[in-house]
């Protein structure tokens, strides 16, 4: 029987195995990044980093998918449900099917809080549409997630992953990104408060 035709090993591990055994490697480009400061996102500088090291080391690329709201952790580059990338100092065996479990027991991981705070825009500017704001413009461009356009005028939310650096932040909302970057805020949600 030929190597392409035996059953894949099965194996689980904990997240904290995962760790132990493949050793992902910090995340330099960001500070403060998810899952221990190695989690990759999944655009920009950080992304092209997980292209380059997956066209010379593809096993040691591990995806990180949101499934049916729980975070798994999956060898290889995946484009569907992903939340990031991990790259691994060790490679993942050929032939093996990981099954990466969260660890029941930490809800939020040691040094990872990953604290979302929200802020309700028409606390800091008095408008009719947001597109009377240039401040909601800025924050369209450099969010992470944007929710708008769906059909109801009042739905304006943008989320700002605070492990990326801003430039050109407007006057008017650089102390709330100051201050969520002093305390370790991982997300902040800016919302109109509909």
């Amino acid at each position: 029987m030929s190597q392409s035709q035996l059953k894949p090993t099965e194996v689980t591990l904990s997240e904290d195995d995962f760790f132990k055994q493949f050793r992902p490697i910090k995340n330099n480009l960001v500070k403060n990044a998810s899952y221990e400061g190695c989690m990759y996102e999944t655009f920009g500088d950080e992304l092209t980093e997980v292209k380059k090291q997956l066209a010379i080391f593809p096993m040691h690329i591990w995806t990180i998918l949101d499934s049916e709201g729980e975070m798994v952790i999956v060898q290889g580059y995946h484009l569907f449900n992903r939340m990031g990338y991990l790259i691994t100092e060790l490679p993942a065996q050929a032939n093996t099917n990981y099954n990466i479990n969260s660890d029941e027991s930490d809800e939020i991981m040691e040094g990872d809080a990953q604290l979302i705070y929200a802020i309700d825009m028409t606390d800091i500017f008095y408008y009719d549409t947001p597109d009377e704001v240039s401040e909601w413009s800025w924050l369209e461009t450099h969010a992470s997630y944007k929710h708008t356009g769906n059909g109801h005028a009042g739905i304006w939310e943008f989320m700002l992953n605070m492990a990326n650096e801003f430039i050109d932040v407007p006057a008017r909302l650089e102390k709330y990104i100051t201050e969520a970057k002093q305390k370790n805020i991982a997300y902040l949600l800016f919302h109109q408060g509909t």
